[in-house]
Formats: C-alpha cells, structure tokens, sequence
C-alpha cells in the first residue's frame, strides 16, 4: 500500500471531533505518545493547555462568517489553520468543551497503551 494512504489513515486514527453547541464542530489530533512526554511537568503530569487548542485543530464544521467576524455573512467558512488560530484565542466561551475532548482522548489513549503493555 502506499505509504501516503498510510499516513492519512494514521493521522484521521488520532482524529477526535468536539461538537460545541447545536452547530460547530473541531476535529483536533490527539497528541502522539513522545508529544505527551514532552508536554509532562515537573510532577510527572500532561498540561491540557490553551496552546494545544490552537496546535492540534485541524478542521472545523458549522463555523460561519457571522461566527467569526461581527456582521459577517451566514456563508460557511473553508477552514483555515491561521485564521482558526487567530480567532480561537478570543472565543474563551469554546475552549472549555474542546479542553475536555482532548483530556478525555489523552486518558483513553493512556488506557490504550496500558492494555497493550498487558499493565
């Protein structure tokens, strides 16, 4: 099989999707194993952290021009990374939810691992 239909198949398996209200939608990539390492604190725990939101996002679903720029058209927008970047860090009203998603893909993939380990 080519190894660039491997890949995608690879990076849409860490896909989780994080529905926010009655509309939107955010496909985040969990991050890998040796990302979590890196992400560890002094204490040995992974920090969730705000710049993972903007990091991780790779597609949205629902977001209109009117989400995003005051005034805008109801027109759906082509996601984006630097313009979802750029938005999401003034929409504190959404990181809650998308926080979560990716603590609880984090937990289930560290039960995951443990199985696989046979811990």
């Amino acid at each position: 099989m080519d190894p660039k239909v491997i890949l995608a198949q690879l990076l849409r398996g860490r896909e989780i999707k994080v529905s926010v209200g009655d509309r939107m939608a955010f496909n985040f990539q969990r991050p890998t194993e040796m990302e979590l390492i890196r992400l560890r604190n002094s204490r040995g725990q992974i920090e969730v952290g705000l710049s993972m939101l903007q990091d991780k996002c790779v597609g949205w679903d629902g977001i209109l021009e009117s989400d995003i720029v005051q005034g805008g058209a109801s027109d759906k927008v082509e996601f984006d990374r630097v313009l979802y970047s750029t938005w999401i860090a003034d929409r504190p009203d959404l990181w809650g939810a998308m926080l979560e998603a990716l603590e609880k893909a984090i937990v289930t993939r560290g039960e995951e691992i443990k199985a696989l380990k046979g811990n």
